[in-house]
């Protein structure tokens, strides 16, 4: 290794602390820079703002940072080759059999029974825990993070960038089967900023020292300093705002993730209502169930009363009977089918599956809207957020096909340096002094003519192509947003009308019931009209729950799909100006214990009587 001749000597103290005083200095400055990148409490505060901002735009609660790290795991099993199997032969498994004679509906209900202290939950509160603890929730809010994090990224590419290399190395000269051995440490900071038309600038500057330490003629100590400018600007292709192309996405993207996680918020709110309705439509059925069961064993108590007494044939107590055996069929189906559902309602609350949820069954009273299909679809084209990111698309697919148009422009850049040097002094002070009269300078043009452009030709076909996909996909979503406010406003009047139909029914079956239990206690009535009536009465009331549940989520899939729906922050329903929004907790007490046994009505003995005629 070649190295300039010098009059110190190797043993200079000044000259070898320099040297050292060097090494150290360039090694912290790169142990700084690499140690401020690990602070992740900057990068989560960064994102906040991010969010913040772009949240407050459309009214949406901003997403919360994901806490850092994950969760733990043995660091053997990260790297295992061949992860263990878990799957031992037949003749290592066990199956018991159930006792044929054991007490079915028993065991049955054993296995719903649930510990722990009941945790109640009403519309409000289930609203609020879907946006806190659901998964669907938390996926989209990283969703919406990883969006800003890729803005971030971006941002960080445009503004300034600071890079410091340090370079240690040894090196071994021979000459005439003599080596010369070189110790030199090279250290070289740059600062690199694009530019908002496209192009680069970069500075950088060079240190490097060196010390013989195996010499021909003894060692020497060299250092000496570069401070380079330099410029690399285009003036056709990849010139103008082309060159924030990904800038200018990324932060159209934020947008659109804020305006899809709001979207989600919303149609979240609706959808956890559903279900919520759902469970509270299953414990109308399984009490409508329970009155049914209790009042065809009253039946069959009278029945088999007048069978014993001989005043009735056999089969009219059988007839009962029977359709008792199928009600209590029924109602532990529908018992089975609530846990089911209401598991199911645990887990996408993202609540754990052992809790002792209690659904409070609750009203929710919406108005319903006064307002034209025309009128509705015209505010869905207005405030639809999802129908305004397909919009902006098409803004996209436009500023795609001009920037490919950019690129069949031939090359045209224009490049510029200056360097400024010092000598390899070894009597050089820590200032480095830099001449101005030695300094280099270089400027020139690059052309390149536009020999083989055939692929940016066929990415300006796709582009164009896209362009056509993203007008048609825009008039698509224009026609199905407008077809889905339309139906939400005709939806909203069938419900009505049909809960209007359905609660008559109900109050007509009611009173030819109540006729029923008049006349039964003097044999006027059929046995199998009995039957046929109180089966009626069952389907008209469970139809009656199902067209509340219908017509509640009616009005709130109005809003949703013309875009007048808010949620608060806490999750729970912001009722607009106008909108007299009441929760409305049930009075019936047998809607609050499904499992339990039916208790009548007080002063009551069920529908057909227990009085002795």
């Amino acid at each position: 290794m070649t190295q300039r001749s010098a009059d110190v000597s190797v043993h200079s103290p000044p000259m070898r602390l320099r040297n050292a005083r060097l090494v150290f200095h360039a090694l912290l400055l790169s142990t700084l820079a690499l140690a401020g990148c690990s602070s992740m409490e900057r990068i989560d505060a960064r994102i906040s703002r991010v969010l913040n901002d772009r949240s407050g735009g459309i009214d949406a609660r901003p997403p919360r940072v994901a806490p850092s790290g994950v969760p733990g795991m043995e660091r053997q099993r990260l790297y295992e080759r061949e992860p263990g199997t878990t799957n031992p032969p037949a003749e290592s498994l066990t199956f018991d059999a159930a006792d044929p004679s054991r007490d079915v509906l028993e065991r049955l209900q054993s296995f719903g029974e649930v510990t722990g202290e009941p945790v109640e939950i009403g519309i409000v509160e289930a609203l609020r825990t879907a946006q806190t603890s659901a998964r669907e929730y938390i996926f989209a809010e990283e969703e919406y993070i990883l969006a800003v994090i890729r803005l971030l990224i971006e941002r960080h590419l445009w503004g300034p960038r600071f890079f410091n290399d340090t370079t240690l190395q040894a090196g071994f000269d021979s000459l005439d089967g003599r080596y010369t051995t070189a110790l030199s440490v090279i250290n070289e900071f740059r600062a690199t900023q694009r530019l908002p038309y496209g192009g680069e600038l970069e500075a950088r500057h060079v240190t490097q020292a060196a010390q013989q330490l195996i010499d021909i003629a003894g060692g020497e100590y060299t250092q000496s300093s570069q401070l380079i400018l330099s410029a690399n600007i285009p003036l056709l292709r990849d010139s103008g705002l082309i060159a924030q192309e990904q800038l200018i996405q990324s932060n159209r993207d934020v947008i659109y993730a804020a305006r899809n996680f709001e979207r989600f918020r919303r149609s979240l709110l609706v959808s956890i209502a559903d279900d919520y309705f759902d469970l509270v439509a299953r414990l109308g059925v399984i009490r409508n169930l329970k009155t049914q069961v209790y009042n065809f064993e009253e039946l069959f108590k009278k029945r088999q009363a007048e069978v014993d007494a001989e005043r009735e044939p056999a089969f009219e107590a059988q007839n009962v009977e029977q359709r008792l055996l199928d009600a209590q069929a029924s109602l532990e189906s529908s018992r089975e089918n609530y846990r089911l559902a209401l598991d199911r309602f645990k887990v996408r609350l993202g609540l754990p599956i052992e809790t002792h949820l209690v659904i409070t069954p609750d009203a929710l009273s919406l108005p319903d809207p006064s307002i034209s299909p025309g009128e509705a679809a015209r505010l869905a084209t207005i405030y639809r957020l999802d129908f305004q990111n397909t919009r902006d698309r098409v803004t996209d697919a436009r500023r795609g096909v001009k920037n490919s148009k950019n690129q069949l422009l031939p090359d045209l850049d224009l490049f510029a340096s200056a360097s400024l040097s010092t000598d390899s002094d070894p009597n050089e002070s820590s200032r480095p002094n830099y001449d101005l009269d030695d300094t280099d300078y270089a400027v020139g043009v690059t052309f390149g003519l536009p020999l083989d452009r055939e692929i940016d030709r066929l990415n300006l076909r796709s582009s164009q192509i896209g362009l056509y996909r993203s007008e048609r996909d825009f008039d698509e979503r224009r026609d199905l947003i407008i077809l889905e406010a339309r139906g939400a406003v005709r939806e909203i009047e069938r419900a009505r009308n049909d809960l209007r139909l359905r609660d008559l029914a109900v109050q007509i079956n009611r009173r030819r019931l109540q006729e029923f239990a008049i006349n039964i206690r003097f044999g006027q009535v059929n046995t199998q009209d009995l039957l046929d009536a109180q089966a009626d009465q069952l389907q008209l009331e469970n139809s009656l729950e199902d067209a509340k549940r219908a017509l509640r989520i009616s009005i709130l899939q109005y809003l949703l799909s013309t875009g007048q729906l808010r949620v608060d922050a806490d999750g729970t329903l912001i009722p607009l100006p106008g909108m007299n929004l009441e929760v409305i907790r049930a009075d019936d007490p047998e809607l609050a214990r499904p499992f339990g046994e039916f208790v009548p009505p007080e002063n009551e003995g069920g529908l057909f009587g227990t009085q002795s005629e």
